[in-house]
């Protein structure tokens, strides 16, 4: 019950954030940091948690927040990169640019709460 309502909340506020606060492009370009940093993550973070928990820290809870840590951090960066490469002038009309920022803000929402729930 309660992990289901995190995945509702989590795709309800990537839904806005991505409806409000991006263009066409951006959103694809999220979309695809997301695939992209939730990969790296889940190749990564079991020999890194391994490396946290060597060093004494951590204990039960290293892997969820090595996991969750590489991916906010490899988002953070292929973000950054995106909005600056990303051109912002392209304009497709109102109705697609509004029901494409919505469909792709609910599939980076899944993604983003398949990567939550996997923490």
């Amino acid at each position: 019950m309660l992990a289901e309502l995190a995945v509702i909340i989590v795709i309800l506020a990537t839904v806005i954030f991505v409806y409000l606060k991006s263009t066409l492009i951006k959103s694809f370009v999220i979309l695809i940091n997301v695939f992209i940093a939730s990969t790296v993550a889940m190749a990564f973070f079991e020999t890194l948690a391994r490396l946290v928990i060597g060093y004494g820290f951590g204990g039960e809870w290293a892997l969820g927040a090595v996991f969750l840590f590489i991916f906010m951090i490899v988002f953070a960066i292929l973000n950054a990169a995106g909005d600056q490469i990303a051109p912002a002038d392209i304009y497709f009309g109102d109705f697609p640019d509004r029901a494409i920022r919505a469909l792709v803000g609910v599939l980076t929402g899944f993604v983003i709460a398949g990567v939550i729930l996997t923490t």
